[in-house]
């Protein structure tokens, strides 16, 4: 059977423990001196047995990768040249790379407990984006029973109750009154619900946006994009409240982009409109004749000649 080839990091470690062992190793004790078993069956005569002391567990020092290098006497930079295989993604990290990786993510453990954090908190906050139907609905029935106690109110002939039974009138008018404060004040607090639930969306949605396009963040830029996004959306019926009122980040970021390629777009138009056509009209301008003559001279030579003299009249041709 052959034998497993030996990784770096393998060699590397025996190099270190055969550097750092000690030299006499401890000695076995020898077979004949060796304690035979104690028969179980035998009762002990001592009877306050002394109790060994626990054996300390010995703790290996630190072995440190200069001080290697300066017994074994290489060059430090060498060393840490060394590769160590992590596995077949990876491939091999030399030990300078490795020492480096852990330096500048020597707060790893803070930004991935960050990002776990905010994770969750995004996580609740869209948990508690989901009861914004819910307690629509609430506000919605909370206004329907206020409305049903009026219509009530208002279909009930209290004239001529009052004529025929006062104190029936009374007690009528009385329990009215109670049901209808009563409704009131639901409908206030599911009023006050929904608008704070509203109020978090919007707040959640810009968050997102302000994630996605942080240029936003600049007032001015904000009241800019917002005139423009505004001004495209208002060819489409939309007014300036339903703009305000989006709270889906990624649908304003589309109105956002759109908005900008529209503008480019007559912007583009416009520059298309304002440029004037010039006409290229022919050169009327005579050769002059000393021109023309040296141009005929160079005609013939190159009629008669060679590949050098048809080179000339081509160049003098083109200046």
């Amino acid at each position: 059977m052959s034998e497993k080839p030996v990784s770096t990091s393998t060699a590397l470690h025996d190099m270190l423990v055969d550097a750092y062992s000690d030299e006499s190793p401890q000695a076995s004790p020898e077979k004949d001196d060796a304690v035979p078993p104690l028969d179980e069956n035998l009762e002990s005569t001592d009877e306050n047995p002394q109790v060994e002391d626990p054996v300390e567990e010995q703790v290996a020092d630190k072995i440190y990768l200069n001080d290697f290098a300066t017994d074994t006497e290489t060059e430090v930079a060498d060393v840490y040249q060394l590769s160590v295989p992590l596995n077949d993604d990876l491939g091999d990290e030399s030990i300078s790379e490795l020492k480096d990786f852990r330096i500048e993510n020597a707060d790893i453990v803070a930004r991935q407990q960050e990002i776990k954090d905010k994770e969750s908190d995004l996580a609740e906050r869209e948990d508690q984006l989901r009861d914004v139907p819910r307690i629509s609905n609430e506000l919605m029935q909370a206004r329907a029973k206020v409305m049903s106690i009026q219509d009530q109110y208002n279909g009930t002939n209290w004239d001529q109750l009052r004529v025929n039974d006062k104190q029936e009138w009374s007690v009528r008018q009385q329990e009215f009154n109670n049901a209808f404060q009563q409704a009131k004040a639901e409908e206030a607090r599911a009023t006050e619900t929904v608008d704070a639930q509203s109020q978090q969306a919007r707040q959640f949605a810009q968050d997102r946006l302000f994630e996605a396009m942080p240029e936003l963040k600049d007032d001015s830029v904000r009241q800019e994009v917002g005139l423009r996004v505004s001004k495209f959306a208002s060819r489409y019926g939309f007014s300036q409240t339903d703009v305000a009122n989006i709270d889906n980040p990624n649908l304003m970021r589309l109105l956002i982009d759109v908005s900008k390629l529209d503008v480019a777009k007559e912007q583009a138009k416009q520059k298309m409109k304002d440029r004037t056509p010039k006409s290229v009209k022919p050169s009327k301008k005579p050769m002059p004749t000393t021109r023309k003559a040296s141009l005929d001279k160079l005609k013939q030579r190159a009629m008669s000649g060679g590949k050098k003299e048809k080179s000339d009249f081509i160049k003098a041709m083109l200046t």
